[in-house]
């Protein structure tokens, strides 16, 4: 089904302000963030200016919620890029299925919903899955209707798309 919402913005909200985070650089800011907290069972929703991230900290009874506006996902990431090259212990994530760690599959996946030109996040892991939904133009315009999108990154997916994210970094180098 076709969907267009009335009042609804036009401009991909990841894409706010000039060289803004997409989805690749702030979905890598939120799994390091992931990463460094050792969480797991993700829940990521866009919202009208940035993400709120629900995760289970490693040891927790109780899942946590964080905010982050696009400009602090900004921020994270030019700090990231500051320390790139120094070798830092990360813990990782415990998830069972997922083939590295939040902060890699997360990139890949921003990557490819990038490339789809996706709109209003929703990102949910579900068993051994990672539920991707949100809405895309039609005919790849930006002021075109959108359409419902869904579709679940398995563990075989999720090496599928690492494998092709380091083809991409080395032929960048």
């Amino acid at each position: 089904m076709v969907t267009s919402i009335p009042g609804a913005r036009t401009a991909q909200p990841a894409r706010l302000f000039g060289g803004p985070p997409t989805y690749q650089n702030c979905l890598r800011a939120i799994g390091r963030i992931l990463d460094d907290r050792s969480a797991s069972n993700l829940m990521v929703m866009e919202t009208a200016d940035g993400y709120s991230v629900r995760f289970l900290p490693s040891a927790a009874l109780e899942p946590r919620m964080i905010s982050l506006t696009y400009l602090r996902c900004q921020e994270l990431l030019d700090l990231s890029r500051s320390h790139r090259g120094c070798i830092a212990e990360r813990r990782g994530t415990p998830s069972t299925f997922i083939p590295s760690s939040y902060e890699d599959v997360l990139r890949a996946i921003g990557f490819e919903i990038d490339r789809l030109g996706l709109r209003w996040l929703g990102l949910l892991e579900v068993g051994d899955a990672i539920l991707v939904s949100g809405l895309i133009p039609l005919d790849h315009q930006p002021d075109a209707a959108l359409a419902p999108f869904e579709r679940a990154f398995t563990e075989e997916a999720l090496a599928d798309l690492l494998v092709e994210a380091r083809g991409r970094r080395q032929s960048a180098a």
